[in-house]
């Protein structure tokens, strides 16, 4: 996906979920994140078969985070589904699923980290695949260092 569309998700996002309470913005972060991972499954699939090593290894990656991130938006969307009132009314769940996704946070930052040693360190191995994969993991990453970062302050700001 393009850096534009990517930049016109995050601010849909942020005025769709800024007016409403915890659960409703995790119902909205979830079905952002299920796009996204059903996007990259999508165009992944399609990519992959690119006779550019380097850009097939990078879509082939994506491919992987795509199916991730669409299964953990889709079980999360369950649970909400399942215990609603849980996410909208229980504080100390809220003060947990923050914590989570401050953890996530930290995890989002090694993700690019180790995206960039794939494409930096010991340059004269470096082959088609660690440069794809690599590629993917600092745009996946960064990708969810930014939209966890979002749903951090505005699970903070709904939660009270």
């Amino acid at each position: 996906m393009a850096a534009d569309s990517q930049a016109v998700a995050v601010v849909v996002a942020v005025a769709v979920a800024g007016s409403l309470d915890f659960a409703g913005v995790a119902v909205a972060a979830m079905a952002i994140l299920l796009g996204w991972g059903v996007a990259n499954v999508g165009i992944g699939l399609f990519r992959r078969k690119l006779t550019n090593q380097v850009r097939r290894y990078f879509w082939q990656m994506n491919l992987a985070w795509g199916l991730v991130d669409a299964a953990l938006a889709a079980v999360t969307l369950r649970a909400l589904a399942t215990d609603y009132m849980r996410f909208a009314t229980d504080r100390a769940f809220q003060v947990n699923q923050i914590k989570v996704i401050g953890l996530n946070i930290f995890l989002d930052v090694l993700y690019v980290l180790g995206g960039l040693a794939l494409l930096k360190v010991n340059v004269q191995k470096r082959s088609a695949r660690r440069q794809g994969y690599g590629r993917s993991i600092v745009v996946q990453g960064g990708f969810l260092l930014v939209f966890d970062l979002i749903l951090f302050g505005l699970l903070r700001a709904a939660s009270g």
